[in-house]
């Protein structure tokens, strides 16, 4: 009997940007803290440290660290979310691969 398996070839180039775990809403001045992992065309994570651009609403990065003993090729991303209560963007990026994330301030 033939078992179906899929073979893939890695890249070093960054595709995409997927979120292992978010929160949507924080407190106002709170720390949010979610996983991310960088893929490459094929899917496969590459160990690529992302980086973080704060966009408007006044959060601020607290860090970003690997749980790569977790997670093969995750990261934690740390963030303090502005004061007010609204939305805070930040903008997650590795190489080309971007994504924009919004957590909205309580």
């Amino acid at each position: 009997m033939l078992a179906p398996y899929w073979y893939a070839v890695s890249t070093p180039a960054p595709s995409r940007i997927t979120l292992l775990s978010a929160k949507q809403e924080g407190p106002a001045g709170g720390e949010v803290r979610f996983g991310v992992r960088v893929l490459d065309a094929s899917g496969l994570a590459l160990d690529l440290k992302p980086g973080v651009d704060i966009g408007p609403g006044g959060g601020q990065l607290i860090g970003v660290e690997s749980i790569a003993q977790e997670v093969p090729g995750a990261y934690m991303i740390a963030l303090k979310l502005g004061p007010e209560a609204g939305p805070n963007l930040f903008r997650i990026t590795a190489g080309p691969a971007e994504r924009i994330i919004e957590i909205v301030a309580k």
